[in-house]
């Protein structure tokens, strides 16, 4: 998707570019009008089976709004502040404008348990037993390390979410552990079953996605991420796709999406046993080459500065010397991410 001529260039700083990489993710204040948000919330009342005045009315934990393409809806999904910033995090050309918004899980005060506050990341494709009607079967959908049919992970705040209004659960960096996890099953990908219980089990760090109406979180769509139960709230959470044909993108041209893979799987095989290492060490050097060039090796020797980790930094120079060798004899090699 062009950026049009009124459009920013530039809306994110690099500290922000750096923090998405790092934790996976990245809050834009007033990504679009607060007004969007109020009209986008009265026609949501208007499709809810209860009354915003009446919190008797309000029976259910959760209630499933599908998708909007009404004007507030279509407007906030492609503000120029977002347009600009998918460029910055995918790159130019490579990610589809949405059409709207949707589905929105709009959340009530309950004591129910909801059945869907558990953490996850999303999944984008059914597997060989599924179908694309995840209505009829969504059991064999998955994810794939390249992120198959899946750019970025967006939670759009139609309401204002503080630390008492159920507001997204995050577990920081875990983008890099799934980009790990992913790497071992290939093309194939792992099942939704599969990653939701490498989720819950994984320890990371905890944030909320708090903010007001008309900020935008843009994950990557690695990031493990859960609901909470007992508060009204109003958000939608949409996927950016990919454009064109991803899978052949030059390495010299990957962005931000791309280098917070790369990395992850990188330090995940730094600090990985030995055996794993002989038996991987091809598609390590693969992941380097695609990193000369990108900056993604001064993000790495910056990771492993902020966490003391000297012991690895000659598993670094070994690696920067193979990945080099292998460049130059596999000239003109793709990172493959997006297919």
């Amino acid at each position: 998707m062009p950026t049009s001529e009124c459009e920013p260039t530039r809306v994110l700083s690099s500290a922000q570019i750096e923090q998405f990489i790092q934790d996976g993710f990245v809050r834009i204040d007033r990504a679009f009008p607060r007004q969007l948000a109020d009209e986008g919330r009265a026609i949501l009342w208007r499709d809810l089976p209860c009354d915003p005045d009446d919190p008797a009315t309000w029976t259910q934990p959760v209630i499933r709004l599908g998708h909007y393409g009404d004007e507030p809806f279509k407007r906030a999904a492609n503000s120029p502040v977002l347009h600009a910033a998918f460029d910055q995090l995918v790159g130019k050309g490579r990610w589809r404008p949405r059409p709207g918004l949707g589905t929105f899980p709009v959340r009530f005060p309950s004591a129910d348990d909801p059945g869907d506050a558990g953490w996850h990341i999303d999944v984008s494709f059914p597997g060989p037993t599924g179908s694309w009607d995840e209505r009829k079967d969504f059991s064999d959908w998955r994810a794939n390390v390249t992120s198959r049919g899946r750019a970025l992970l967006m939670l759009f705040l139609f309401s204002d979410l503080g630390e008492c209004e159920a507001p997204t659960r995050i577990k920081v960096e875990s983008h890099l552990d799934n980009a790990r996890f992913l790497e071992s099953a290939g093309e194939e990908g792992l099942s939704h079953a599969e990653l939701d219980k490498f989720a819950a089990i994984l320890e990371r760090p905890g944030a909320l996605a708090t903010g007001e109406a008309g900020d935008v979180y843009l994950c990557h769509p690695f990031l493990v991420h859960a609901a909470q139960m007992h508060r009204i709230q109003f958000l939608v959470r949409a996927v950016l796709s990919h454009h064109g044909d991803p899978a052949c993108t030059r390495a010299g041209r990957a962005q931000r999406v791309e280098h917070a893979t790369i990395v992850g799987a990188v330090v995940a095989w730094l600090n990985d046993d030995e055996t794993w290492q002989r038996q991987h060490l091809g598609h390590a050097s693969q992941l380097l080459q695609a990193a000369i060039g990108q900056r993604v090796m001064r993000r790495l020797d910056a990771w492993i500065l902020r966490r003391g980790l000297e012991h690895v930094n000659m598993r670094v120079a070994g690696l920067r010397r193979h990945g080099k060798r292998g460049a130059r004899e596999r000239a003109g090699i793709t990172h493959r991410f997006g297919r």
